[in-house]
């Protein structure tokens, strides 16, 4: 390949990524003045307490029940050195959070108590007492109760309406004038300069390929950011949020003592999928998944998971992709980077291209995301297949389609195989995968030059979901 070939692939991703930052990140970003309203509500103080680092949690209970400045060197001496780095992050992190704040100590010495307010509400969440929660009101039983299932199914309905808005497709019917707001807003999508359409733009690329979880959760960020001209209280808005994250799935809540603010807030999230309520004015309505899933939007499982649809990927080792499905949303997703060659009633054909994964590596996706969307979709008996399509993405930095994989052959050197042998976790693969197990060797052999190819050449990042798959294929190696 030459020089101007190289340094051409190097920069057919020059947009940025787009960042869904979790609770933690989202609060950095917000005023102390915010987060001192915020920490007036029980629900966020659990929330926030929950997810910082182990060691952080660890200091706020020790200083919980202490009313005066603990000296910094007394905080430094309950951890070993050893973990110096841990406790620097984790000081960091509660001082960027303004749970706890610096305070003279007399004798000049530097101090640390906990923020009043987070301190006050936090022992409310752990211990009880305070006021009770505006949705906890005892309700007779429901005799059109809802199901686990009925809610999962109602809410993808209604999420898949906004992502149908997003790709153009016919199926738009139900979406809200706010949920347009929010997406031109977000930037997900713009007006077009001639007709005044809303477009997608490369963020809505990216945003299409997130998880269901991280999706919800990036919309509500902006929601709260606009919630101001809606006359709506962002603290109050992310609070109630929080308290729909500690509710129960199935169950159903009363909106008896809700304000006004609160209960439009609700109606909004009935648009968006995260609260199912049969009418306006009815006294209940029933949290799904969706809201659920706020608290965990690293580990959350997919929507499409919970409501029982299995993987509708076949993905095979020539790059052809196999997606088995009626759904004009999944074939425009996949259409995202593939190209797509067969269309039929309930299975779209694919193959992954050099041209493809340029073309969308210029629309602003990464090959991080795609290798994530087929992961998440793939059927679990093809799973393994994710890896050798790693080879097609390659990384946002190259590609490596044709130049180190050609159409597969069955036997053979693979091209950028050559060079030193993989150490550490590489070599304990590379050793599971040259094992003699019965197998035919020229197979054997081949899959052994495949696995090394991949560990030399480290095309999958980061490292943690590198040993993942690298660890799927070697099972699969070995287990032939």
């Amino acid at each position: 390949m030459s020089e101007s070939s190289k340094s051409k692939s190097l920069n057919l991703n020059p947009s940025p990524t787009l960042q869904c930052k979790d609770l933690h990140e989202y609060l950095k970003s917000r005023s102390p003045q915010f987060l001192e309203t915020l920490y007036n509500y029980p629900t966020i103080c659990l929330a926030v307490y929950r997810e910082l680092p182990e060691l952080a949690r660890h200091f706020v209970i020790r200083l919980l029940f202490v009313e005066q400045p603990v000296p910094q060197a007394v905080v430094t001496s309950w951890v070993s050195q050893t973990y110096a780095k841990e406790q620097a992050k984790a000081c960091t992190t509660l001082s960027e959070l303004s749970v706890w704040q610096e305070a003279p100590i007399p004798g000049g010495m530097p101090g640390w108590m906990l923020a009043q307010s987070f301190k006050k509400n936090l022992k409310v969440s752990l211990l009880g007492g305070g006021r009770a929660w505006s949705m906890s009101s005892s309700l007779e039983p429901d005799g059109k109760a809802r199901d686990v299932s009925f809610l999962d199914a109602y809410a993808l309905e209604r999420w898949e309406c906004v992502l149908h808005y997003m790709v153009g497709s016919a199926q738009t019917e139900g979406i809200s004038a706010d949920a347009v707001r929010i997406l031109l807003h977000a930037g997900l999508m713009t007006r077009d300069a001639e007709d005044g359409s809303a477009v997608i733009t490369r963020a809505g690329f990216q945003f299409l390929l997130l998880s269901t979880p991280k999706q919800v959760w990036l919309f509500l960020q902006h929601y709260l950011h606009t919630a101001e001209r809606r006359s709506l209280s962002a603290a109050e808005c992310l609070a109630f949020l929080y308290q729909l994250s500690f509710s129960t799935l199935g169950k159903d809540y009363s909106t008896e003592g809700m304000s006004n603010n609160m209960l439009v807030f609700l109606q909004h999230l009935r648009e968006f999928g995260l609260v199912y309520q049969r009418k306006r004015k009815a006294g209940r309505f029933y949290p799904t998944r969706l809201a659920l899933n706020i608290l965990r939007v690293r580990c959350a499982a997919p929507l499409e998971a919970a409501a029982g649809a299995r993987g509708h990927l076949v993905l095979e080792t020539n790059y052809r992709v196999y997606g088995y499905t009626s759904s004009d949303l999944q074939v425009a997703l996949l259409g995202l980077f593939t190209e797509l060659i067969y269309r039929f009633p309930n299975v779209v054909v694919g193959v992954v291209s050099r041209e493809s994964v340029r073309q969308a590596l210029r629309g602003g996706i990464t090959a991080e995301q795609i290798i994530h969307y087929l992961e998440q979709h793939a059927h679990p008996q093809v799973l393994w297949r994710v890896v050798w399509l790693l080879i097609c993405a390659g990384s946002t930095h190259k590609l490596v389609l044709d130049e180190y994989m050609p159409t597969p052959r069955p036997a053979g050197r693979l091209r950028g195989a050559a060079g030193p042998r993989p150490r550490g976790r590489g070599a304990e693969l590379a050793a599971r995968a040259r094992a003699d197990h019965g197998g035919d060797p020229r197979r054997t052999r081949r899959r052994q030059e495949v696995l090394e190819a991949l560990l030399q050449e480290q095309l999958v990042s980061p490292p943690g979901r590198s040993t993942r798959l690298l660890s799927l294929l070697a099972n699969k190696i070995v287990s032939e």
